[in-house]
């Protein structure tokens, strides 16, 4: 029994996440940042969760403000790397948050009340910007890109003799 006992809690221990709950799951009644931004003053106050890519980052005087373009979350909460965006918004974040640390195309997911809004230019074109004041925020970590150093299979290649798959495919026959 106890040696069960011991690796029940091994391999709970191993499934335990970082990401805090908060950020794994969704506000109760969270909108979609087009829904924001469409009829902001129906939703201000209201919690959400968004995430995406890190486009500006400055800091002020106890605070970090945050330009970030929206990506669609995973289940987790974390922002796919995907092409697709709603848009941008801003996210006020308290005390300092350095910007080497959270560096331009780093991905973010927070979590707040929307609290204002603003607008400000992209190039020449007026942009309006819902602001979320993070209650909760969340740094993902960098995509490890395979390499010959950290993926065993880096060089193998099973269509080695042939070159290409399509060469096999009865329509090339």
């Amino acid at each position: 029994m106890g040696i069960w006992s011991i690796v029940l809690a091994a391999t709970l221990a191993g499934c335990a996440s970082a990401v805090p709950e908060a950020i794994r799951e969704p506000a109760p009644g969270s909108i979609a940042l087009t829904e924001a931004r469409a009829n902001f003053d129906r939703y201000k106050g209201q919690m959400v969760r968004w995430g995406g890519a890190i486009l500006h980052v400055e800091n002020r005087p106890g605070e970090t403000w945050f330009t970030i373009l929206s990506r669609r979350l995973s289940g987790n909460g974390e922002p796919k790397y995907e092409d697709a965006t709603e848009g941008r918004f801003l996210v006020v974040a308290r005390d300092f948050m350095d910007p080497a640390v959270y560096e331009v195309g780093r991905m973010l997911t927070v979590r707040g009340p929307l609290v204002d809004s603003v607008v400000h230019d992209v190039g020449e074109h007026p942009y309006f910007y819902p602001i979320v004041k993070a209650e909760i925020h969340y740094l993902w970590p960098k995509p490890i890109e395979p390499s010959p150093r950290t993926d065993p299979w880096y060089w193998y290649d099973p269509w080695y003799p042939f070159y290409h798959p399509y060469w096999r495919h009865p329509y090339y026959w």
